[in-house]
């Protein structure tokens, strides 16, 4: 495409060729893409703050040094990095976990447990896949202040109950603990490779069980790597594992009291890529859709490294864009009445002398709490009729000279193309039947 942008003599002028889009893995929402995705959010909303968490912003930007000092040597390579104009050091937001941590940290005042969610941007500079973009929407929940795992169970299960309003029924759970994959790094002698080993392990539904074998023959022996898929595949017993194994279990069973209705593993492989994570760990996927749509953890370590005082602390975390690309290729956003638009009607004057009527009307349809557009062109009931199908709008309401001498508008349904005459004192009532 080319734009030839002219400007005034004191500016410079830019006659180039240019090819204007967005930058690699972020895109642009056009109204109907953004009403699925508002659809999505304001369910996860609402199902949180069901579940008792409040909401909590942060700036989307922080400290290269908040950001760089828990976030793992992989995440810490994939932080928008930048200085300011003063030179000093800061970094895009890479989750929405960190900033939390910080302002925990800056107010011990605050009443514990402190139970958060936060629907917001997240960025990382990483590989682009489907379901995957460098910009991305992530759905927070943490609970901080709570040793116990029923802490951790109620996340899961606030999560996997806002997956399930949406749609999503056949979900599996899977589970890990942090604490045993620290035992066998310390088993195995090589903690100075724990980062490269774990990230290695954490490729498994990217690369597979071959492509991570061949990941860490890079980095272990060749009996190291055979020990650690035995341990992926739940083969190989350590040592000192009782106190991270029953914490799993207690969480399977207080899943069952929360009345979670979806399957739960526990899966040794999983690993969960932030270095923060201190015990349980958890996934969620889908049906056949191999990739993760909400994870998260225990993280006791993060809070104490920001402040003077340790806390402990669980959260989870819906991907909200790889959620919303699964709903729309399920067909489930038409199974839930979500359109291309959310205007529900548009009002349309038969000539310029009914305008002032039908501005009345629109006004009195928007007090009403109807969500309701109204002809600014001065089209013919012909385009304007164009119009509403192309916008997907269910109602169009035709004001003319003849109904409003009986005090009527004509109520068009854009769908059958059937019409009735109402009056304008029922219109409201009507619309909301």
């Amino acid at each position: 495409m080319k734009w030839v942008i002219k400007m005034n003599k004191s500016l410079e002028i830019l006659d180039k060729s240019m090819e204007l889009r967005a930058p690699k893995g972020t895109r642009d929402f056009l109204p109907q893409e953004m009403v699925k995705r508002q659809f999505v959010v304001d369910t996860i909303r609402k199902i949180y703050e069901r579940y008792g968490f409040e909401p909590l912003d942060t700036p989307v930007f922080e400290d290269w040094d908040v950001l760089k000092v828990k976030s793992g040597e992989e995440a810490k390579n994939q932080i928008y990095y930048f200085k300011d104009k003063s030179n000093r050091e800061l970094g895009l937001r890479f989750d929405l976990t960190v900033g939390m941590a910080r302002v925990v940290a800056e107010n011990p005042e605050l009443p514990k447990p402190f139970k958060r969610y936060m629907i917001d941007k997240a960025w990382r500079y990483e590989d682009i896949s489907k379901g995957r973009y460098r910009e991305f929407v992530q759905a927070d929940i943490d609970t901080i202040g709570v040793t116990g795992m029923i802490a951790d169970a109620e996340c899961v299960a606030c999560i996997v109950s806002a997956l399930s309003e949406l749609g999503l029924k056949d979900l599996t759970i899977r589970m890990n603990n942090r604490k045993l994959l620290n035992l066998l790094i310390d088993e195995l002698g090589i903690a100075e490779k724990k980062e490269a080993v774990m990230r290695a392990m954490d490729k498994l539904d990217k690369i597979g069980e071959e492509g991570v074998i061949e990941e860490l023959k890079k980095v272990a022996t060749p009996r190291n790597v055979e020990r650690i898929t035995e341990f992926a595949k739940g083969k190989f017993k350590l040592a000192g594992s009782e106190e991270a194994i029953a914490e799993l279990e207690e969480i399977k069973k207080l899943l069952k009291l929360f009345d979670v209705k979806a399957k739960v593993v526990i899966d040794y492989s999983l690993v969960r890529g932030l270095g923060y994570y201190t015990g349980p760990i958890f996934e969620v996927m889908y049906g056949g859709y191999k990739k993760t749509v909400a994870g998260g953890g225990r993280y006791d370590g993060l809070i104490g490294i920001y402040g003077k005082e340790a806390l402990p602390a669980t959260g989870m975390s819906i991907g909200v864009d790889r959620v919303t690309e699964i709903l729309d290729e399920a067909g489930l956003f038409e199974n839930a009445g979500v359109g291309k638009t959310n205007v529900e009607c548009f009002v349309a004057a038969v000539k310029k002398e009914q305008l002032e009527k039908a501005i009345e009307i629109s006004q009195n349809l928007r007090e009403a709490g109807i969500k309701c557009a109204i002809d600014l062109a001065g089209k013919n009931l012909s385009k304007n009729m164009e119009y509403c199908n192309s916008k997907g709008m269910q109602k169009m309401i035709i004001v003319g000279p003849k109904d409003l001498q009986e005090s009527k508008v004509t109520v068009r349904d854009m769908k059958s193309g059937e019409e009735k005459k109402v009056k304008i004192t029922e219109l409201t009532k009507f619309l909301k039947t």
